[in-house]
């Protein structure tokens, strides 16, 4: 399997939610460990709705990204949220060895040029991301690396 990039969505089974289950997950960044053996990839995760407990927290509120059902997410069987509050980590091997398992575990569309300005601009005032992260994350998500 080809390396993932930045803006990829994929459909993926995942530990980062609770319970474990498929969901859709944008692809941040991808980053090397320190000891160069393997890598794994910043990511964000769509939800069919905003989490009961951002409701009460704005700047989470305002650090979800709706995304609708278009030529582009032709793949979301309704209208969904884009997670910029919180971001999680998924290693290249349990995403190749799931992709290899199950063929209806792939890429299945990329990021607009649209939603990355918001997610940049949502990451920007998100308490969980330092300024460097934020730089990162930014360059990354406009192919500047």
């Amino acid at each position: 399997m080809n390396a993932l990039q930045p803006r990829d969505i994929i459909f993926h089974f995942t530990g980062i939610t609770e319970p474990e289950q498929a969901k859709y997950i944008v692809v941040l960044t991808c980053e090397s460990l320190s000891n160069n053996t393997e890598y794994y990839y910043e990511v964000l995760l769509i939800n069919s709705e905003i989490r009961e407990k951002y409701k009460d927290n704005s700047d989470a509120l305002y650090c979800q990204v709706e995304l609708f059902v278009s030529d582009v997410y032709s793949f979301l069987g309704h209208q969904s949220y884009l997670d910029c509050w919180f971001k999680g980590q998924l290693f290249h091997s349990d995403i190749e060895s799931d992709f290899s398992t199950n063929s209806h575990h792939r890429v299945v569309g990329r990021l607009s040029d649209e939603d990355v300005i918001e997610v940049i601009r949502r990451i920007n005032i998100a308490d969980s991301y330092s300024p460097r992260d934020r730089s990162r994350i930014a360059r990354a998500l406009k192919g500047i690396i």
